[in-house]
């Protein structure tokens, strides 16, 4: 099970979450960096066949070079990396379980996030990430301070009660 406060407080974050690929740069505080860093060995038995390491440098290498369907990411303070052990059935579930969970608590926080699963250099990861003979990295995320608040969905000006043009 999960914890009900941690429950409430990442449902409460479900409202508000939304992919952030423009970060401002500025340090995330060492607070916020030590509750995130207590989630990621997981925080429920469905966890279980996946890990995560924060990474406080490397995020503009990791990330830089890769333009992606959305554009570039930019700016970010940190990197999440979701590791999956491949040696267990469910690893992938365990994987998307673990960083939604860290995720959503960046998110209840006031810190923006974005999965990226593909366009990210592996090889940046690796060379700061020591993984287990069985293990793989899944996917990455930025964490920092959104550079600028991002108009999501109908809220954007366009389409039926949009607002106006």
């Amino acid at each position: 099970m999960i914890r009900e406060d941690l429950a409430y407080r990442w449902y409460q974050a479900i409202f508000s979450r939304y992919s952030v690929r423009a970060y401002d740069g500025r340090a995330v505080p060492r607070d916020m960096r030590d509750e995130l860093a207590q989630l990621t060995d997981g925080f429920s038995p469905m966890c279980n066949g996946a890990r995560a390491v924060l990474l406080e440098d490397g995020a503009e290498e990791i990330l830089c070079g890769f333009l992606g369907a959305f554009g570039r990411i930019r700016g970010a303070d940190m990197l999440l990396v979701l590791i999956g052990e491949a040696s267990y059935p469910n690893h992938e579930v365990a994987v998307g379980f673990l960083g939604e969970g860290i995720i959503l608590h960046a998110t209840s926080l006031g810190l923006g996030t974005c999965w990226v699963s593909g366009t990210y250099s592996r090889r940046a990861v690796e060379a700061r990430v020591k993984l287990g003979d069985s293990e793989k990295v899944m996917a990455v995320s930025p964490i920092g301070f959104a550079k600028r608040a991002q108009a999501r969905g109908r809220d954007r000006g366009r389409g039926k009660g949009g607002g106006s043009s």
